[in-house]
């Protein structure tokens, strides 16, 4: 009755790490129920964990999240595959009991270790199958075992790809920014595309964590939110816009709680309030939209409205991820937005230096 057992439970267990490993690997998505709870919840104790630290020791030990995430995975396939298969051994072991050589018998610690020579192929000594049909399944556990191990090292090179090509993309934002150039369109457009590719086909992305704050998934997105406005200088980027919109609700899946939402709109009233300069400062949201906006007047509510749904919802994204990611201290810089900034190129040029007490 035991040995029947055992088989049914090497089998549910196989059959569930099969699926997981096809799904996460091989799957069109990339998504796998057991792979996002095993990331979601190395997460949350990294979190946890973290914020017993200092701020810059606390940025280093979130880093390793992914990297242990994806370690953890790995090895939880190994060893399902090494449980599954030690339980289908169950009554069939055979080894030398001192000095005497026995026959099958039901021992599922000698069929651990059974599986576990079968899977690292180093060659039976003392203890072996003991028929034809637990030999060829001692076959079948090793080309597993090195099925299992090519699917990971794919996974894990078709990754890399991933988070290189996003750190690049970021690499360049940062730039071009800092030179005071707009992003390039078609760079935006083929940069967003592998962005929204790479975090379905591999959500650990998600947590590909970087110390430096402007290679991160929300300094990304807070950059290209204004850059992808629909305005007079972003129609062009309407491709990316949407690219950029579906990215948005990709990652906005990842964290805990309910999603985000863009803020309500001003009302047509309060929005000419503002610019006509009647509330200076009562909205930064408004007040940047008018800054960027050289439409004709008669439709300036509409426009604004069109541009808050993308902007805002982008920004709400950013920011939620941004808390979940635990860049929450360096978000903020002296109590300002620590990326309000970074939307357009400044738009002022330099200014020419006066002495104090000079005269004007």
């Amino acid at each position: 009755m035991i040995p029947i057992v055992a088989s049914l439970a090497g089998l549910v267990i196989l059959a569930v790490v099969a699926v997981d490993i096809l799904t996460t690997v091989l799957g069109a998505n990339g998504r796998s129920s057991i792979s996002g709870l095993i990331y979601r919840g190395c997460w949350n104790v990294l979190r946890t964990l973290a914020r017993f630290l200092p701020s810059p020791s606390r940025q280093s030990f979130l880093s390793l999240g992914a990297p242990l995430m994806i370690t953890a995975l790995i090895m939880l396939w190994i060893t399902a595959v090494l449980l599954g298969f030690a339980f289908l051994f169950a009554g069939g072991v055979a080894g030398e009991i001192d000095g005497v050589v026995t026959e099958s018998r039901t021992d599922l610690p000698g069929a651990l270790r059974l599986s576990l020579v079968a899977l690292s192929t180093i060659g039976f000594v003392e203890i072996g199958p003991s028929d034809r049909g637990y030999s060829a399944m001692v076959a079948v556990e090793a080309l597993a075992g090195g099925f299992v191990l090519t699917l990971a090292a794919s996974y894990f090179i078709g990754l890399q790809q991933r988070i290189l090509e996003r750190r690049t993309f970021a690499v360049q934002l940062w730039a071009r920014r800092k030179e005071g150039a707009r992003p390039d369109p078609d760079a935006v457009e083929a940069a967003l595309a592998a962005m929204l590719e790479g975090v379905k086909t591999y959500p650990v992305v998600y947590y590909v964590r970087p110390q430096e704050f402007e290679e991160s998934l929300p300094w990304v997105l807070r950059r290209l939110a204004g850059a992808t406005a629909p305005t007079s200088t972003g129609r062009r980027m309407a491709p990316s816009r949407r690219l950029l919109r579906s990215l948005a609700e990709t990652l906005d899946a990842f964290p805990d709680g309910p999603g985000a939402r863009p803020p309500a709109p001003l009302t047509p009233e309060a929005l000419q309030a503002v610019h006509e300069g009647l509330h200076p400062g009562g909205d930064p949201l408004a007040e940047r939209f008018l800054e960027g906006d050289d439409g004709p007047e008669k439709d300036l509510h509409d426009r604004y409205v069109e541009w808050l749904d993308h902007v805002g919802f982008i920004e709400a994204v950013s920011r939620r991820v941004a808390a979940d990611l635990g860049y929450e201290d360096r978000w903020t810089n002296r109590g300002r937005p620590h990326l309000l900034p970074i939307s357009d190129p400044p738009r002022l040029g330099p200014k020419a230096l006066v002495l104090a007490g000079a005269d004007r």
